[in-house]
């Protein structure tokens, strides 16, 4: 299994501004504070199939 996140961050004068947070199943970025990030696990939705 393979899994990409990017996290973008910008210092600014009001402290770390998170630009991009973008990620995709099993590696979910998710913002826990104002200038921190964790990765948690997560699953991919799947669409239910019509026949």
């Amino acid at each position: 299994m393979k899994a990409t996140a990017r996290v973008v961050a910008e210092h600014t004068n009001n402290g770390t501004a998170l630009r991009v947070l973008k990620g995709e199943a099993p590696l979910l970025p998710r913002r826990t504070g104002p200038s921190e990030v964790h990765f948690v696990g997560g699953a991919a939705a799947r669409s239910a199939a019509t026949t």
